[in-house]
């Protein structure tokens, strides 16, 4: 390896990093959180965990809001296989998408 002056090794080359591929990953994390949420909540439905009905109602409401939100963002985004590919991965965690009203059909 060719080392600079001072015995420091070179730079390493810079990587292009492509901001939407980066963007539809945080979305995946949201999804994933989403889920995880929904999750918790059946929990407490099915008496797993303890009961809260002020946690359950504040889930039910984040949950409900959330959905909306990833539905109508995936929806509008720009790249059309980034898109699907988020759509999909909604559809396999989530389930149906609510459109942009906040209704499922």
């Amino acid at each position: 390896m060719s080392q600079q002056p001072g015995g420091a090794p070179p730079p390493l080359p810079l990587t292009i990093i492509n901001p939407q591929v980066n963007m539809r990953r945080a979305y995946e994390v949201g999804i994933i959180n989403l889920r995880i949420s929904i999750d918790r909540r059946q929990a407490m439905a099915d008496g797993t965990l303890p009961f809260d009905l002020e946690e359950f109602e504040e889930l039910s409401e984040q949950i409900w809001d959330t959905r909306v939100m990833f539905a109508n963002q995936i929806r509008g985004w720009a790249n059309p296989r980034d898109r699907l590919i988020l759509a999909f991965f909604y559809h396999m965690l989530i389930g149906s998408m609510p459109d942009a009203d906040g209704v499922i059909r």
